[in-house]
């Protein structure tokens, strides 16, 4: 089990200016009863000016030396909410003293929306003196050190949100950390186990010993700035000397060009048979990094870290890799298992709502095909999911890969039991084809193609209305889409009749005979999923 918890002194949130630092510290201030400390202010106290005085009359390099003994002084005390200055953490010994026995938030946005809010607000002296490159590259500078802190939350969302995200966190992390949960996945002589918790992103060295001396860190332009540092730093520890490649976000990146760009990252990183590739990132990371390592040099070992809650649930479990090429997605790939899947709650919340929704969506899946009790969790939980609740959000993706794990033990190459687990996928992936796979997001699309497959288990299986409405009320209430009513019938129709799930000319659908127990695959007619894909055109 992880040993790196510690004892939690003071509530630090840190970030660039205009994340909102103030604003949600004294909301935490009010909902925890702790009293709130802005460093900023007590600057101002301190010198008696304000603080485009002191940078105006006294000069940047006196301003932060106040506020380092500022910031080191109030963080020494304890039961406090303290928002820094977006320089704070550029003093190695205040990030230092900081990092030690709180817990340091980095309230993470997008500069553009960082900046627009510094200008509502005033008071910015750097605004002032400095042109936006600049002030672009100081933003750039700051990240390595905003990215040391021990949880991220997207700070473009309300800071009443924020506040909300922030306090779980912070309340859960007081109790103590629970020890991480595992899942064996024993995939033929390929046996893993993922690991399913919190703070693991600093740990996870701990729950995979053994480690190999060399490796190489596969991330993305997204998740490198949030998390890679920490991870290469775990791994450092863990004993693993690990360079790091980052490639560009995106599914249109997934592709045979990437994947020859890792090979020779590969090469270049010196990388042998008894090396360690690590994929630190979603599902599109997971994919390719996957590959790389199945192929390269005939097969090395590999672990994964998946940031986004689909990833956590659905594309880490079952050691299905691929890229895509020209005519489609997926053609060229592997069934290739990771060493061990590292699954940090924590991470999730960085992601962005509609990110959630999608991994959420998959979650409902599993439910609705395997686990009622599941399904009732995200009826009853579905507030806390949304405002990532480490424990909602640490049962949602153990019990996810349980049921997947079971699924894949019984069917690792997908040759008859997985089928199960594409229930709502058949639309779901002719969907995302006529729409380009721009519009909808993967777990969007299932969310439609379930409700097509919830109506067509009414209409041929053993689901009641009642068992339709629930799963429709369900993501509704969660904002997923149930239906797609600008796409054209006719080419979803088409589109469905190229999918690789038809067979003999049939079109083969999963369909359910009892809400959350198993489905099966089952012969439909075109002229019943256009008469369910008409229905749900009305909802």
């Amino acid at each position: 089990m992880p040993s790196c918890g510690r004892s939690l002194h003071n509530l630090v949130l840190v970030g660039f200016m205009g994340a909102g630092k103030s604003t949600v510290g004294r909301l935490l201030s009010d909902a925890l009863g702790m009293p709130f400390c802005d460093t900023d202010t007590l600057i101002v106290e301190r010198v008696g000016m304000s603080i485009p005085q002191i940078f105006a009359e006294q000069g940047e390099p006196y301003f932060r030396r106040v506020e380092a003994e500022v910031v080191q002084e109030v963080a020494r005390e304890s039961g406090r909410v303290i928002a820094t200055g977006g320089g704070a953490l550029a003093d190695p010994e205040t990030l230092s003293v900081l990092l030690r026995d709180n817990l340091v938030v980095w309230l993470a946005a997008p500069l553009e929306v960082l900046l627009a809010r510094a200008r509502s607000e005033g008071n910015r002296p750097l605004l002032v003196e400095v042109s936006q490159d600049r002030v672009r590259r100081l933003y750039e500078s700051r990240m390595p050190q905003y990215a040391q802190a021990h949880l991220v939350v997207r700070a473009d969302d309300s800071p009443e949100r924020l506040a909300k995200i922030i306090q779980g966190h912070w309340k859960f992390k007081r109790r103590g950390e629970a020890a991480a949960r595992q899942v064996k996945i024993d995939a033929g002589h390929d046996g893993y186990t993922v690991h399913v918790g919190s703070n693991l992103l600093e740990c996870f060295p701990e729950l995979v010993p053994c480690l190999p001396g060399q490796g190489l860190l596969i991330t993305d332009s997204n998740v490198a700035p949030l998390y890679a540092e920490r991870a290469m730093a775990a791994l450092r520890r863990g004993g693993c000397h690990v360079r790091q490649v980052v490639i560009p976000a995106g599914e249109e990146f997934k592709n045979l060009q990437t994947l020859e760009s890792l090979y020779e990252a590969c090469v270049s990183a010196g990388l042998s048979r008894d090396g360690l590739i690590v994929a630190l990132g979603g599902g599109v990371t997971g994919d390719i990094a996957g590959l790389t390592a199945a192929t390269y040099m005939r097969g090395i070992p590999w672990l994964q870290i998946p940031t986004t809650l689909l990833a956590q649930v659905d594309a880490s479990v079952g050691g299905k890799v691929a890229v895509n090429l020209k005519q489609g997605k997926n053609l060229v790939g592997a069934f290739y298992q990771p060493r061990a899947v590292i699954a940090d709650t924590d991470v999730l919340c960085s992601l962005p709502e509609r990110e959630l929704l999608s991994g959420l969506a998959e979650v409902i899946k599993h439910g609705v095909m395997a686990e009622e009790d599941l399904f009732r969790f995200v009826e009853e939980h579905l507030q806390d999911i949304l405002n990532r609740d480490p424990n909602a959000l640490g049962h949602c993706v153990y019990r996810s890969c349980v049921i997947k794990g079971a699924v894949v033990e019984s069917d690792e190459k997908e040759t008859g039991l997985r089928e199960i687990l594409n229930f709502g996928h058949t639309v779901a992936h002719a969907l995302e084809s006529v729409t380009g796979y721009t519009e909808y997001t993967h777990g969007e699309a299932v969310a439609i193609g379930m409700v097509t497959a919830g109506r067509l288990s009414h209409m041929v299986g053993g689901w009641s209305g009642a068992d339709v409405e629930r799963l429709i009320a369900l993501l509704r209430r969660a904002g997923l889409p149930i239906s797609a009513p600008h796409v054209s019938i006719d080419e979803l129709l088409q589109a469905v009749e190229h999918d690789k799930k038809v067979r003999a000319g049939q079109i083969r659908m999963v369909l359910s005979q009892r809400f959350g127990s198993a489905p099966t695959g089952s012969a439909v007619s075109r002229s019943q999923l256009r008469e369910a894909l008409e229905w749900q055109r009305g909802l």
